[in-house]
């Protein structure tokens, strides 16, 4: 019988938190089940064959068979639902015939897929082993006999009523059928369409029945051989294949866009190197400005703050990162001209959330939550941090951002935090600026740029002012001052 051979494969490893796809907006490109493919970890291997299909699938030709393949697997689960409900013990022998055909076709076309890589030739080699091969050939003997007695019973159906039909092209393609690949080849997504089948009434199946009982005796005898859950094993494909076109729209309405796109390659050290890195998020906003930068995360400066003024591209920047990290995780093409990458075995994000906080101020909320990614994040991993600790006490939220600063310097992750504490510029880390046009300081460039260190000469009036001192700062950065 047919195996259970999923396309994509995944690994044990730790599986991202649900919010962090919400907090880099992936709800508004993305579909639920393509979002949660992106959160299960791969290996290297598998990482590996999925670059090679996403490539060749930058060839529409090859995009299109993939959609005709999922076009049949649609046909199939309609077939099935029609046989869990039929009209008439005629049709329910009429759908069972249909599902053999269908399987036979299935696995024909599976096998011909073979020259997409390795996710493809590992389900090709799988409809080939010699049991497989038996069981497909008792399925045509069982069929091709269905067939031939399903061919005589037409004759029967056109002398009761002309209007009635059995029988239908297989090969045959509508309008309808033609425009909906047409729309799907351009990277445009579409609802499930309604399959309107031609079905026999009851009245003349009961009399087709009753006419003909030694041919319906057989055809029965034939098809029971073959249940519907021995035939249906193929469905299991439908997830991993829209996962796959749904990736691949979005990197097509990127590149019409004119955003840069590129399979990364993997790195064997944390880091992550990305050159003209863009948010593909953007992308559900219209006339939205997409502006590419540069992304440096690697040994000797893996994590660094951000400032800049508001609205100037600081959040877009951490959502670049989160997103094309997600993607290059889940072995797709990423949003930027050139990528090195590592795969870090844990991301998290911390974004402001508007939710109540049970009981506790929001500084409070935020350390906790903080405290909970820090304690489950493995080494190294991958932290994106947004505003954390800027509630309305300016003072004791710096001070949460310095203790924590210093819990991390150590731990050797990587990662980018986002604030407003322009102070931070003292602390020791690299420094990122969100950039102004220095001919206008009301508008923004959206250019992320390194601003090194940043040792300002008001070092000392800012620890004064939050009354801090350096010995007392790097004797708190190993406590909880909750």
């Amino acid at each position: 019988m047919y195996s259970a051979v999923r396309l994509l494969h995944f690994s044990d490893g730790h599986p991202l938190s649900a919010q962090f796809p919400a907090d880099m907006q992936l709800p508004h490109i993305l579909q639920e089940k393509t979002i949660a493919y992106l959160l299960r970890p791969c290996t290297k291997e598998e990482l590996l064959h999925r670059q090679e299909l996403f490539i060749l699938l930058w060839d529409d030709r090859n995009a299109l068979l993939l959609r005709e393949l999922l076009s049949d697997l649609h046909s199939l689960s309609i077939t099935l639902d029609l046989l869990s409900a039929p009209e008439s013990e005629f049709e329910r022998l009429y759908q069972h015939y249909l599902l053999l055909g269908q399987y036979l076709g299935l696995c024909e076309h599976l096998t011909s897929l073979s020259f997409l890589g390795a996710p493809f030739l590992r389900l090709a080699q799988t409809l080939s082993t010699p049991e497989q091969l038996t069981f497909c050939e008792a399925v045509r003997s069982a069929y091709d006999r269905a067939d031939t007695l399903f061919a005589g019973l037409r004759q029967g159906i056109l002398s009761f009523s002309s209007s009635a039909t059995l029988m239908k092209n297989r090969d045959a393609k509508s309008l309808c059928d033609t425009l909906c690949r047409q729309i799907s080849s351009l990277g445009i997504s579409l609802p499930a369409r309604t399959d309107l089948r031609i079905r026999v009434n009851r009245t003349l199946s009961n009399a087709i029945t009753e006419q003909y009982p030694m041919e319906i005796a057989e055809i029965t005898g034939l098809l029971s051989v073959y249940p519907p859950e021995l035939l249906s094993t193929p469905l299991e494909l439908i997830d991993d294949l829209k996962f796959i076109l749904d990736i691949s729209a979005l990197i097509l309405r990127g590149r019409a866009a004119g955003l840069p796109v590129c399979i990364p390659q993997i790195s064997d050290h944390p880091l992550f190197r990305a050159e003209a890195a863009a948010d593909p998020s953007l992308l559900a906003k219209e006339d939205a400005q997409i502006v590419p930068n540069d992304i440096r995360l690697e040994p000797g400066s893996p994590f660094a703050f951000l400032v800049g003024a508001n609205g100037g591209g600081k959040t877009t920047y951490l959502r670049t990162i989160g997103i094309n990290f997600l993607l290059f995780r889940a072995g797709c093409p990423i949003f930027a001209r050139s990528a090195e990458i590592y795969p870090f075995p844990y991301a998290a994000a911390h974004f402001p959330t508007d939710e109540r906080f049970s009981g506790v101020g929001r500084l409070q909320d935020e350390h906790l939550r903080l405290n909970s990614i820090l304690a489950s994040a493995a080494v190294p991993s991958l932290l994106l941090l947004n505003e954390t600790f800027s509630g309305t006490d300016a003072a004791r939220g710096f001070r949460y951002l310095c203790d924590t600063a210093e819990m991390i310097k150590p731990t050797g992750h990587f990662g980018v935090w986002v604030t407003h504490f322009h102070e931070v510029t003292d602390l020791g880390f690299p420094i990122l600026t969100a950039e102004i046009d220095p001919q206008d300081e009301n508008r923004r460039t959206y250019r992320i740029t390194s601003g090194g260190s940043g040792h300002s000469s008001f070092a000392a009036d800012i620890l004064r002012k939050y009354r801090l001192d350096p010995e007392s700062l790097k004797k708190r950065g190993v406590r909880n001052v909750l």
